[in-house]
Formats: structure tokens, C-alpha cells, sequence
């Protein structure tokens, strides 16, 4: 399930995942602020998330190809006088779960120009680990035990199982090891903990043109009045200069 907000003429469009636990709702403001700069804009709920038919959540495993198929969605969108909407342009955006199926689907189709994430993982079973330190807490005990290499098999065999056995076969740190074309921003936040060092780490792998900010606040937390719309301007920032809407066309050379 999902909102498409239109322009009426070709332009880039921005497909935006909301982060684990959260839904689409998240993301209007951002969506909305994204269209009003010139934008078509997608933002839709992740698998067991909001209103999505699919009840359960695959971590990311799943989730890059319901990404993928919504890329392919705004592909064949076309306006009542039958022109194409998608100018050929696609930009990327997500949260923590939302982000992580942006930066593998990303490099599984060569539109996609441009991503931005926040407080994001490199593969599932990181993210796992992540999620069993957050319940955790600072009880020492606990994390020394999320921390051990037992616990990390049995949470890889618990992904395995729960996913019906199919593997993260496209972690992200291999996506963006292999960025070239694309341009990435990443927002982290030291509030975030091992998420801040996930994203970092992120960052520093990646082999194409990259920018990281630190906010005070994250979006794996609801953001309300100045925090919300310094951070959304933040990112449509970012796409403006990434995927410009006027763009211009590569040169054909002079004739002779």
C-alpha cells in the first residue's frame, strides 16, 4: 500500500522506506515537501508494516524486491496526454530497515541516482544483534551476551529460519562498495548508539560521491516542528543538487 504524489510532467521521482516498526504516515511530511520542490514521490508501507497485505517482515531480504517492483511501478506511470512521468532519474530514501533495502536495491537498478539514508546496517543479522542490544538496554550482562559470537550464530540461524531459509544474499556493504554513478548521503546521530556506528561505518565504504551528516535526531524517532522540517530541508537538499530537476542533456557534439 502507497501514496503516489504526481507532478504533471516528466521529472525525477524519490521513493521513499520508513524505518522498522514505523509506517508510511512517518514520511509525509518529507513526501510532501519533496513533491513541492518538483518531484514525483512514492512512499509506501514496508512489508508487516501499516497497511501492506504482507503481514510479516522479511528484514530486508524481501523488502529489495518490493522496492525494486515499485521502481518499476513509476517506470510505467504516464500522464493523460501519454508521456512517460519518469524522466529516467530515480532518487532513494530510508530509515534503518528502509534504508538498508534502499542501499541493496540501489544497486540492482542503474535509474537510481541518488540515495540517502538514516541510522542504517549493513546486513540483516547486524540488525538483529542491533535490535536485541536496543531491548537489552545498558544491563551489562545482556550486552555481553548479544556481543558474544554464540549469540551471533544463533541469531543468523533465527534469521535463517524465520525468512524460510533464504539468505541476505546482497548485504549493503557490498552496494556501496560498488556505488560508481550514484550519490549517497547518510544521517546519523550518536543518540542512535551502535546504529551511528553502523552508519559510519557505511560511509567509510563507500566508493562513490558521499556526504555524512550528524543531526541531534534521528528519524527512527518522530520528529515534530523545527527538528522535523530542518531535516526534511536537509534532504531535499541533498536530491536538488544529486538529481536536479533541470538537469541538462548530455551533448551530442557539433555537426559537421
Amino acid at each position: 500500500m502507497g501514496w503516489f504524489l504526481s507532478r504533471d510532467k516528466a521529472a525525477p521521482a524519490i521513493v521513499l522506506s520508513h524505518g522498522y516498526g514505523s509506517n508510511r504516515s512517518e514520511l509525509l511530511t518529507l513526501a510532501f515537501e519533496l513533491w513541492k520542490s518538483g518531484y514525483h514521490v512514492l512512499v509506501y508501507d514496508l512489508r508487516g508494516h501499516g497497511e501492506s497485505p504482507v503481514k510479516w517482515s522479511g528484514l530486508g531480504t524481501y523488502e529489495k524486491d518490493d522496492l525494486l517492483s515499485a521502481i518499476k511501478f513509476l517506470k510505467e506511470r504516464k500522464n493523460e496526454g501519454g508521456q512517460l512521468l519518469l524522466d529516467g532519474r530515480v532518487g532513494l530514501y530510508g530509515v534503518d530497515l528502509g534504508g538498508y533495502v534502499s542501499l541493496v536495491a540501489s544497486a540492482q537498478d542503474p535509474m537510481v541516482k541518488a540515495v540517502a539514508v538514516d541510522s542504517v546496517y549493513p546486513d540483516v543479522a547486524h540488525f538483529i544483534n542491533a535490535r536485541l542490544k536496543t531491548i537489552v538496554g545498558s544491563n551489562s550482562i545482556g550486552n555481553s551476551l548479544v556481543d558474544s559470537s554464540w549469540t551471533s550464530h544463533l541469531s543468523e540461524l533465527t534469521m535463517q529460519m524465520y525468512l524460510l531459509r533464504r539468505e541476505d544474499t546482497a548485504p549493503a556493504i557490498e552496494s556501496v562498495s560498488t556505488g560508481a554513478g550514484r550519490r549517497f548521503l547518510f544521517i546519523t546521530s550518536k543518540e542512535t548508539g551502535v546504529f551511528d556506528t553502523m552508519t559510519r561505518d557505511l560511509y567509510n565504504a563507500t566508493k562513490s560521491a558521499k556526504e555524512l551528516v550528524e543531526v541531534d535526531h534521528t528519524r527512527m524517532d518522530r520528529l515534530y516542528e523545527k527538528a522535523s522540517s530542518d531535516y526534511d530541508a536537509r534532504v531535499v537538499s541533498f536530491f536538488q543538487q544529486a538529481i536536479p530537476l533541470n538537469a541538462e542533456k548530455p551533448s551530442q557534439g557539433r555537426k559537421k
